[in-house]
């Protein structure tokens, strides 16, 4: 029996050892393990940092656009928009025209060459612009112009309807897809009152379109914000039928300026 004792003592000894070993094994795993929990939960949380950022970052299109937005191109796009400014510039051989607005006097400027000769015109208006645009594609354009001179008054008030949607992108055209908005009127209605001393003439004009011979207009978004629109466009013709007496050149630029109501 007591040679016994001493087998039994080393015997327990080594268990302890062996289940003290064990234990700090499991501790040693369960740090690791918490340290790559840790790390996984802070690469999720980055993940969810960066991608709405880069989903923010993938609304801006034009180049002055807003570098971040809660909003879609589509959201900000939606409602009426007043124009406050406008400069339009037509120049070709034989005429210019220049269109000044700058949210009230709406000033038109044309000179044409006759015979040598330059005959210029200007003629000074009030206006209202504005554009509306629902999200389901459809657009409608209220312009009002008045003129009360000493000779003639007059009173144009124009309703355009149609659809718009965005273009998508195009490199030929240099183009980023929902940069342009591509607007098709389908129907235009114009009154025009014109009074001259006593006599007053009343003339009112519906031209309906549908089909492929819907007119296409482009607009180029230089700025979309929450309240306010930037359109930036220019643009050139240019015909050459190789005898240099029918040739026809011509370039025009545009820039508005809208402001959301």
């Amino acid at each position: 029996m007591r040679k016994d004792r001493p087998r039994q003592g080393r015997s327990f000894f080594l268990n302890n050892l062996i289940v003290k070993l064990s234990l700090l094994l499991s501790f040693d795993q369960i740090c690791r393990g918490f340290n790559l929990l840790h790390m996984k939960q802070k690469y999720f949380i980055s993940i969810l940092i960066a991608v709405p950022f880069l989903l923010l970052l993938g609304c801006r299109k034009g180049e002055n656009d807003p570098f971040l937005s809660l909003k879609t191109r589509t959201s900000r796009l939606v409602g009426t928009w007043e124009c406050k400014s406008m400069t339009y510039i037509y120049s070709s051989d034989e005429e210019t025209k220049e269109i000044v607005f700058d949210g009230d006097s709406y000033v038109t400027t044309e000179a044409v060459e006759w015979g040598g000769a330059t005959e210029e015109t200007e003629t000074i208006q009030t206006a209202s612009i504005t554009y509306s645009f629902t999200k389901d594609g459809a657009y409608t354009k209220e312009l009002l112009l008045e003129e009360d001179g000493s000779e003639r008054k007059s009173v144009i008030e124009t309703t355009e309807t149609g659809a718009w949607y965005w273009a998508g992108k195009n490199e030929m055209l240099g183009i980023a897809n929902k940069e342009a908005i591509i607007l098709t009127p389908t129907k235009i209605e114009t009154s025009e009152e014109l009074t001259a001393g006593d006599f007053t003439t009343t003339d009112n004009v519906t031209v309906t379109y549908s089909g492929a011979d819907c007119p296409v207009y482009k607009w180029m978004l230089d700025k979309l914000s929450g309240d306010e629109m930037i359109i930036k466009m220019d643009g050139s013709y240019s015909e050459d039928d190789g005898s240099g007496i029918t040739d026809e050149d011509y370039t025009s630029t545009t820039e508005a300026t809208y402001e959301k109501e």
